[in-house]
């Protein structure tokens, strides 16, 4: 058999209508039906496949099947089990789950509220949407009175997986053709000319389903979706036999079968009308069946199967033995981990080089400024602790000049104009002799109030001992302002000794005012 899996991305809203709804509002499936992939693919291949459509299209050796909804870690979510139910008392938390099929039916449970479930127990609700919208007179431009109608639809952004499968009598470059036709965009559901139904759909490698050995001669099949089943006479088999699903034969154990019906009728767009109704077995519903040992471990060496009628348009899928329904409660297997990808390529485009080089080039420009307002916001408390550490009147200024920090900005200025020197720069600004920050200094020699400082040093710091430290990037408590890299910190003291220089200016004219104001 061969088989390719797709996932479908919804890039716009998708409206399926519910198969069946002949009047009054349609409400949309939550998941995409493997007849509109088998129409996306009719649609252009019916012709091109002359004598051999009828094979693909029609037969049921070639399948399309349902595609169901992604769970967040990755995993294909399943039809919720209908024997999986939920205590009551404990409504919003449905991860206590029961079996109903083991354990019997029991009172104070309720069935499980969300449509899907992974083989991890993930809980999944395909998220919806309504609009309502009015039709337009053609001939006014108009909206129409009493035209008002609506819409339900599957969001935008969803990830679907299905698959597509065929018997080895198909050819393998008519299958090949199949998935290279459904491959890349198509349109799925109603109102496609409008702003529903794009999608984009992507092969993706198969993983297989897989399922549990047979226990006492047990074998149950979960639907994985409609299940349509007719016996030789053509009467719909509302419960029907392993023979009927092409299964050796066994004994029915109907108290543990789960099952729902309902009826399915198929639009046939080419002379515009309704075929006959086919009664079905619903997605999700539990059929068990026993066999002698020998027979149940063939039966159960194929985890999927289909069966039944209409199997191209994706009905009659089956799970055989998952292993989440053999217990009274139904034990999941581990969240698969995250599966780290590989970054795409970079192309090769000069725009995009000057693009990531601008950018780099502004984030650079920002950290830089970020660090120099930081350092600057430590300089303001640093002249307010200098003069109160050294018992200096308001009148006097203790600290560094503007002219000094005018110095520095000229001396860092030489080293960023060329290649940077750090231990020159060093030389430059705290040489013991010709240093402009050097410790005799006068204004550099004014001891202030850092603690952090204090304590890395042992004693209390300068001016000079605190660049210094913001210069060599030693900050005690590891904060971030002092960037790692030499030359960013060059940078990062050529634009705060401008800030300085303005402080510098700004603490003089503060004396003056308060001089005045005394």
């Amino acid at each position: 058999m061969r088989r390719q899996t797709f996932d479908i991305h919804l890039e716009a809203e998708v409206a399926v209508g519910t198969p069946g709804s002949v009047t009054g509002g349609r409400d949309s499936t939550d998941y995409l039906s493997g007849s509109l992939l088998l129409g996306a693919a009719a649609a252009q291949l019916y012709r091109e496949l002359g004598e051999m459509a009828w094979l693909v299209f029609h037969s049921g050796k070639v399948r399309f099947g349902d595609a169901l909804p992604l769970a967040p870690s990755g995993l294909c979510a399943l039809p919720t089990p209908l024997c999986l139910a939920a205590p009551k008392a404990t409504a919003g938390d449905e991860t206590r789950m029961l079996n109903l099929a083991v354990s019997g039916r029991q009172t104070g449970y309720d069935k499980v509220g969300a449509p899907y479930l992974s083989a991890a127990g993930e809980l999944v609700r395909p998220a919806t949407h309504y609009r309502l919208k009015t039709a337009i007179d053609p001939r006014s431009g108009v909206s129409m009175a009493r035209q008002l109608y609506g819409f339900h639809s599957l969001a935008a952004g969803q990830v679907y997986r299905g698959e597509l499968s065929a018997d080895d009598d198909v050819s393998e470059s008519v299958f090949a053709r199949l998935v290279d036709v459904l491959s890349g965009y198509v349109r799925l559901g109603r109102s496609r000319s409008a702003e529903y139904g794009r999608c984009r759909v992507v092969p993706v490698t198969r993983v297989p389903q897989t399922n549990a050995p047979a226990e006492d001669g047990l074998v149950t099949l979960l639907l994985l979706s409609n299940l349509a089943v007719e016996d030789d006479a053509g009467v719909p088999c509302t419960l029907p036999s392993s023979a009927s699903l092409g299964l050796p034969a066994g004994e029915l154990v109907a108290e543990r079968c789960f099952v729902r019906h309902a009826r399915h009728a198929i639009y046939n767009a080419a002379y515009r009308a309704f075929e006959a109704d086919v009664t079905i077995i619903v997605r999700g519903s539990v059929l068990c069946y026993r066999f002698d040992a020998a027979t149940a471990a063939a039966v159960t060496a194929e985890p999927e199967r289909y069966a039944g009628l209409l199997q191209q348009r994706g009905l009659g899928r089956l799970l055989v033995n998952p292993p989440f329904l053999l217990g009274k409660t139904p034990v999941f297997k581990t969240m698969p981990e995250p599966q780290k990808t590989q970054p795409a390529p970079k192309p090769q485009s000069l725009l995009l080089d000057w693009l990531e080089a601008h950018r780099d080039h502004r984030d650079s420009e920002s950290e830089v400024r970020r660090a120099a307002e930081t350092w600057y916001g430590e300089l303001a408390a640093l002249y307010d602790s200098a003069r109160v550490r050294s018992g200096a009147p308001v009148s006097v200024v203790k600290g560094p000049s503007p002219a000094q920090w005018g110095r520095i900005a000229e001396a860092v200025g030489r080293e960023t104009a060329g290649v940077v020197d750090l231990k020159r720069l060093e030389k430059a600004l705290f040489h013991a002799t010709t240093g402009i920050c050097r410790e005799g200094d006068p204004d550099w020699g004014v001891t202030v109030f850092d603690k952090r400082l204090e304590d890395a040093l042992g004693k209390p710091p300068t001016f000079t001992a605190w660049l210094r430290a913001k210069l060599k990037a030693q900050e005690a408590d590891g904060v971030d302002s002092v960037p790692q890299d030499e030359t960013k910190r060059v940078l990062v003291l050529a634009h705060f000794a401008r800030f300085a220089a303005d402080r510098a200016k700004q603490q003089r004219s503060l004396t003056e005012v308060e001089l005045e104001s005394l």
